[in-house]
C-alpha cells in the first residue's frame, strides 16, 4: 500500500470518528438552543409580569438566569441569625448567588465560620434540609467542616425504597435535594449505591402520561433537577424525553401551570421550569454551580466542554487535510515537473 493511499484511508477513519464523536456535542447543542428559548422566554415572562421573589431558593434560581440583571426587583436574602443553620445556609446561599459573597474570601465570614461551628457531633446541623443546605452553602464557601460525616447523616434518611421521605408531604423534592448534594461524593460506594436508589425511586412514581409522583410541575422539575445533577440523561429514550413532557405545563406566552389542566399560571411552576430548562442545558443544576464554582451568571469551562469537543475533532481533521494538500499534493507537483523535465 502506498503512502497516499494509506493516508487517505486515515483521513477516512477520522471523519467517520468525527461523524461519531459530533453526535454528543450536536445533540447537546439542540438541546441548549431549545433551553434557551424556553429560558429566555419565560424569563421575559416574568420580568413583563414583575413576578415578586418571596424567598432564598427563588433568588437563586432567578439569579442562575440574570434576572437581578434586567429588573429592580431586589432580591430575598434572609435575615442574619447565626444560632439557626438552616437560615444561615441559606442565607449564605443567597448572598453567593446575587455576588455579595465571594467564594475566595467567604470563608473568613463570620457567618460562614458560625455556620461550621453548628455542625454537631453526629454530622448533622440540625433536621435534614439543615444538613443539605448547610453542606450546599460550606461547599460553596470552600469552608471547612467534617464532610464525611454530614454526608453519612444525610444517607441515614434515605428509606428502603430508596427516596428521602421525611415526611413533609414532598419526598420527590427532598429525594432531589439529597440527590444534588450527595452527587458531589459520588465516588464514595455508599454513595453511589444511594444514588442508584434515588434514581430507582424516581423512575417508580412516574405516571403514565410521563409525569412524576403528585403531578404537580415542580415536583416533576425537582425530580428532573435532580436526575441531571447525578448524571441521567432526562432527554434520552430511557426516560421519555422528559423535556418534552415539561412543556405540558407550558402556556401560550411561556409561563406554566402547576398541573397541567389549569387554566391560571403558577409563579412557582413558571420559575421551577425555568431552573429545569437551566440544568437541562447546562448538565448541572444551579446548585451544584455554588457548589463547584462558587457564583453564578458566568459560564465555566464545564459548560462549554461538549462544543469544545467537536471542534477540537474539527479541528484535527483540518490540520489532517491540510498535511494531506500540502504533502501529496505538493509531492504530486514535484513529481511531474521531475517528469517533465526528464
Amino acid at each position: 500500500m502506498n503512502h497516499r493511499s494509506r493516508f487517505v484511508r486515515i483521513v477516512a477513519s477520522m471523519m467517520a470518528m468525527v461523524l461519531i464523536f459530533l453526535c454528543v456535542p450536536v445533540a447537546s447543542s439542540a438541546t441548549a438552543i431549545n433551553t434557551t428559548t424556553q429560558i429566555t422566554y419565560t424569563r421575559d415572562f416574568i420580568v413583563q409580569n414583575a413576578v415578586p421573589v418571596n424567598d432564598w431558593n427563588e433568588t437563586v434560581m432567578y439569579s442562575a438566569v440574570g434576572f437581578f440583571n434586567l429588573v429592580e426587583i431586589e432580591p430575598f436574602i434572609p435575615e442574619s441569625d447565626t444560632t439557626s443553620a438552616l437560615t444561615t445556609a441559606t442565607r449564605i446561599l443567597a448572598l453567593i448567588s446575587v455576588g455579595e459573597l465571594n467564594k475566595e474570601t467567604a470563608a473568613e465570614n463570620p457567618e460562614v465560620k458560625a455556620l461550621s461551628d453548628l455542625q454537631k457531633e453526629d454530622g448533622s446541623f440540625g433536621g435534614f434540609y439543615e444538613t443539605v443546605y448547610s453542606v450546599m452553602a460550606l461547599n460553596s464557601c470552600d469552608a471547612f467542616f467534617s464532610s464525611e460525616k454530614a454526608v453519612k447523616n444525610i444517607l441515614s434518611y434515605q428509606k428502603e425504597n430508596g427516596s428521602f421521605d421525611i415526611g413533609d408531604g414532598s419526598p420527590i423534592l427532598s429525594t432531589s435535594r439529597a440527590m444534588t448534594v450527595l452527587s458531589m461524593y459520588g465516588t464514595d460506594p455508599a454513595v453511589a449505591d444511594a444514588l442508584d436508589k434515588t434514581i430507582e425511586y424516581i423512575r417508580s412514581t412516574e405516571t403514565e402520561d410521563g409525569l412524576f409522583g403528585d403531578g404537580r410541575c415542580d415536583t416533576f422539575c425537582a425530580a428532573m433537577i435532580g436526575l441531571v445533577d447525578v448524571g441521567v440523561t432526562v432527554t434520552g429514550e430511557d426516560w421519555g424525553k422528559l423535556a418534552n413532557n415539561l412543556v405540558k405545563f407550558k402556556n401560550d406566552d411561556y409561563s406554566y401551570n402547576m398541573y397541567t389542566e389549569d387554566e391560571q399560571f403558577s409563579s412557582t411552576a413558571t420559575l421551577y421550569a425555568m431552573a429545569a430548562f437551566d440544568a437541562i442545558g447546562r448538565g448541572r443544576s444551579v446548585y451544584i454551580r455554588l457548589m463547584e464554582d462558587g457564583e453564578l451568571n458566568q459560564y465555566s469551562l464545564k459548560d462549554y466542554m461538549p462544543f469544545l469537543s467537536g471542534y477540537g475533532i474539527i479541528a484535527l481533521v483540518a490540520v489532517a487535510f491540510w498535511v494531506y494538500l500540502i504533502f501529496f499534493r505538493g509531492r504530486k507537483r514535484n513529481e511531474k515537473a521531475v517528469k517533465r523535465n526528464d
